[in-house]
């Protein structure tokens, strides 16, 4: 049983870090996974003669380890698996749009359907280029053509402006470049 609180921890740390939970968060489900390992050897050490309490701590600490391997499993599975896809870009372009380091290469007139892991990106227009910022690491910025225009699920991103974009909301996001 140690061994699998080890596990639940391990996977709620990676899904932390997935997800782009903040240090407290993270130290909160961390440290009430920590508690439900002490619940449980606490469980260990109660008399037989008092089985009731032996049998309901216990089974609290099963619960928790559970629900912990829960949080922590399903947002490390997304990422290794991959799911639907969640974002889907437009080239209404009259070149194709390329970005190497990621593969990424749409022809003019038509889409592409990307599984991209669940995080929240920040998208900024910066006139010549797109930066594009999320929990995974550091700015990527993307050339833009003068006179580009671009939606982002039908609402216009003007130079200087940013939109924040959640991945993991379940929806799947359109973003829609025109020249």
């Amino acid at each position: 049983m140690t061994l699998a609180f080890i596990i639940a921890v391990i996977l709620v740390l990676a899904a932390s870090f997935i997800l782009g939970f903040s240090l407290a968060a993270t130290a909160f489900l961390v440290g009430w996974t920590v508690l439900m390992a002490f619940a449980f050897r606490f469980a260990e050490t109660i008399s037989e003669g008092n089985a009731a309490a032996k049998v309901a701590m216990t089974r609290v600490a099963a619960f928790t380890l559970g629900a912990a391997i829960s949080i922590g499993g399903a947002p490390v599975v997304d990422q290794l698996v991959g799911g639907q896809p969640n974002l889907i870009i437009e080239n209404n372009c009259y070149r194709n749009l390329e970005y190497t380091p990621l593969g990424i290469s749409i022809h003019t007139g038509e889409s592409k359907d990307l599984i991209i892991p669940p995080i929240v990106v920040e998208v900024e227009h910066l006139g010549d280029r797109i930066g594009v910022v999320g929990s995974h690491g550091p700015v990527v910025e993307l050339p833009a053509m003068a006179g580009v225009e671009i939606l982002i699920d039908d609402q216009r991103l003007q130079p200087g402006d940013s939109r924040r974009i959640d991945l993991g909301d379940g929806r799947v996001h359109i973003l829609t470049v025109s020249c």
